[in-house]
């Protein structure tokens, strides 16, 4: 659904250029959740905003395989992205607002994810009144709010408690399930990757890129048990040993 084609993007800053991520080749299949894992500076929120329109690269391609899909995206800095005049129930329905689609299909479909995720969001409050997690959660359902073909999820969970980011996860995983939603997230977490990935990409820094692609062939619908499996466990050191491979690059050339 999704190809990246040899994509580059660099930025000036007062130390001088910095190449962000460099010759990303991707592929994101239909239906299909792709985790992307790698550690800061490696070019994983520049990925992101290539993916939707947000950035333009230096070079190489984004193509979809029909038109451009209809796009739910949750920022890292996802407090800011809401409306602070605006209580967390318009904020979450302002993409339904935009796009003039039906309020009261709008509202049923807000009901409905908040029985998915089970969650007791004070709506009527405003983004100052609310924790960072409330305020995370409201951008989760102002993403899913439109029903969109693509979710495009920046440290989704970063704002939770322990228990909540697990519940939140699973929860996505019966979303996604139900509905076919290609998903594509960036998550300093592996457990939590390798949880509801089909694929985990591997980034190394300076400049970002791809140094591995793991698949992840477990069985669905998986649930909290799963990450205590062999096959798990076997899947969470490779993804580790990836990362702790593109640590020891970034140290070697900080020595060098």
């Amino acid at each position: 659904m999704i190809t990246l084609r040899n994509l580059s993007k660099s930025y000036t800053t007062p130390e001088g250029g910095v190449c962000a991520v460099k010759g990303i080749d991707l592929t994101m299949r239909h239906g299909s959740i792709t985790a992307i894992f790698g550690a800061n500076g490696s070019g994983k929120s520049t990925l992101l905003g290539l993916l939707t329109g947000l950035l333009q690269p230096d070079a190489g391609t984004v193509e979809f395989a029909q038109e451009r899909p209809r796009m739910g995206v949750v920022f890292q800095d996802f407090r800011n992205s809401l409306l602070p005049w605006l209580t967390l129930r318009s904020n979450i329905l302002r993409p339904c607002v935009w796009q003039n689609q039906p309020l009261g299909a709008a509202e049923e479909r807000l009901r409905k994810l908040l029985t998915v995720f089970t969650i007791d969001l004070p709506l009527d409050r405003h983004p100052h009144q609310v924790s960072g997690g409330q305020a995370q959660i409201a951008c989760l359902l102002r993403a899913l709010v439109i029903r969109p073909q693509v979710l495009v999820l920046d440290e989704p969970t970063s704002a939770l408690d322990f228990t909540l980011q697990w519940q939140t996860v699973l929860q996505l995983q019966r979303l996604w399930t139900e509905e076919e939603i290609t998903i594509v997230m960036v998550s300093h977490d592996p457990e939590q990757a390798l949880l509801v990935a089909d694929r985990i990409v591997v980034m190394g820094a300076n400049p970002g890129r791809v140094v591995d692609l793991i698949e992840v062939p477990l069985p669905r619908p998986r649930s909290f048990a799963t990450t205590s499996t062999s096959a798990f466990l076997e899947l969470r050191d490779h993804v580790l040993s990836a990362f702790d491979g593109t640590q020891s690059q970034k140290a070697n050339a900080a020595i060098g």
